[in-house]
């Protein structure tokens, strides 16, 4: 893919550049993978376990149960040709916590936190040599572009499930990088065509401050000038409310919404995680803000819903998850079953979803050697039925997934997200 100028280019490379540097200071025995690959093809061939690592976040949906549920179901079909498949568990909120993410875009020193905990993820991860692919990771963009550099030096396959950031497509290498959800661009196109449809002509951002937040909102203000809708301003915020500039941040916001009531703003877009969205939404609709939000398909949980309550009702979002599909709903009833005190979301679809295109790849590859799977992911499986959709890979990341457009609505007296469109 060639960038749209070159010194998109250079700012990227020195970027990459930061972040290798960092990750080999920590000792650099990598070897590429070619001992990992030796030992994966030695494992397949005498018929041992395969290994699978799984990373997600605890605090941002059932991606564990799902991918649980999946392997469970393949185990009990007799496994991956004989070969069971264990799923070897990471839960990215200790790291996150320990490397004090959460101050990255408010405290100069933890700037590349971000970063940091990705590459400690990874690398607990590939410490387990058995472990040949991993699957997950939620959508924290630099996190996750830190961790594919290291899987890609350990020579481990990586299936995204959650990131949408192109920048990590564009850095991906070694073609062991598979990312299964449709890129920014294609979100941020379809939020403004309906946005565009709704005769919203006016509209305004409130974001959680961090690169990734910043490059969709720069994606969806390109979208609103051909569709002549006009960016009415924007407010950052931060996560963390204990930081140095968290007051600061907290006037602006304050500042902002008494704006939005005054002006002719149509609607919000929210880019934040459940937790801080569902807070702001009650925030502004305790003084008189009217306006519908907007978001991504990150408040698409159950937690989001719980904590936002009546007052989120109207919120619109751009999501995968299919609600109306028969296979969704079978899922859904199967998921139920075995977790019955745990509600089915978008995460856990997708750690369904890509615990089993992996199992089928290897299947297709009768090997677990992470290369062999991904050709097999680009030419023997090129066409691969999931729960959201039909997973084809090109050069880019993932195509035919769609983004659905949802609304909060009521739904059998309990609040739900319906698909509109």
């Amino acid at each position: 893919m060639k960038f749209k100028s070159s010194l998109a280019g250079w700012a990227l490379a020195l970027w990459i550049a930061a972040i290798v540097a960092g990750v080999a200071g920590c000792g650099d025995s990598r070897d590429f993978g070619e001992s990992r690959k030796m030992s994966a093809r030695e494992n397949y061939k005498s018929g041992k376990d395969i290994y699978l690592g799984v990373v997600w976040n605890s605090k941002f949906g059932a991606f564990f149960e799902g991918a649980e549920l999946a392997a469970a179901e393949i185990n009990s079909e007799g496994g991956i040709g004989g070969r069971a498949i264990n799923l070897e568990y990471t839960d990215e909120a200790a790291f996150m916590k320990t490397d004090h993410a959460s101050r990255a875009h408010s405290e100069g020193r933890y700037r590349n936190a971000m970063q940091v905990a990705g590459s400690h993820i990874a690398q607990a991860v590939v410490a387990n040599k058995n472990i040949t692919a991993v699957v997950g990771h939620t959508g924290i963009s630099d996190a996750t572009l830190a961790a594919m550099l290291t899987y890609s030096d350990n020579g481990v396959l990586f299936l995204n499930g959650g990131a949408t950031d192109s920048r990590i497509m564009w850095s991906s290498s070694a073609n062991l990088y598979f990312q299964l959800l449709p890129h920014d661009m294609v979100m941020a196109r379809r939020l403004a065509d309906d946005m565009k449809q709704r005769h919203w002509d006016n509209v305004f951002f409130i974001y959680a401050a961090s690169r990734h937040n910043e490059q969709l909102i720069e994606l969806l203000k390109n979208e609103f000038v051909e569709r002549k809708i006009r960016f009415a301003g924007a407010t950052a915020i931060m996560e963390d409310a204990n930081t140095a500039g968290a007051v600061e941040s907290s006037r602006r916001l304050q500042k902002g919404l008494a704006q939005l009531r005054e002006g002719n703003v149509d609607a919000i877009v929210l880019l934040a995680p459940p937790a801080l969205s569902a807070q702001l939404i009650r925030q502004t609709r305790a003084i008189a803000v009217v306006q519908p939000f907007v978001g991504t398909g990150a408040l698409d949980s159950p937690a989001f819903i719980d904590a936002v309550g009546d007052l989120g009702e109207g919120t619109i979002i751009a999501s995968i998850y299919r609600d109306q599909s028969y296979q969704v709903k079978r899922f859904e009833e199967k998921f139920k079953r075995r977790f019955p005190n745990v509600k089915p979301d978008q995460a856990a679809l997708m750690g369904y979803d890509s615990v089993r295109l992996y199992a089928d790849a290897v299947a297709a590859a009768e090997s677990t050697d992470p290369f062999m799977v991904a050709h097999a992911l680009h030419f023997k499986i090129p066409l691969w039925y999931g729960l959201q959709g039909t997973y084809v890979f090109d050069d880019y990341g993932v195509k035919n997934i769609k983004y659905y457009i949802r609304e909060l609505r009521r739904k059998d007296k309990s609040l739900a997200f319906v698909t509109t469109k």
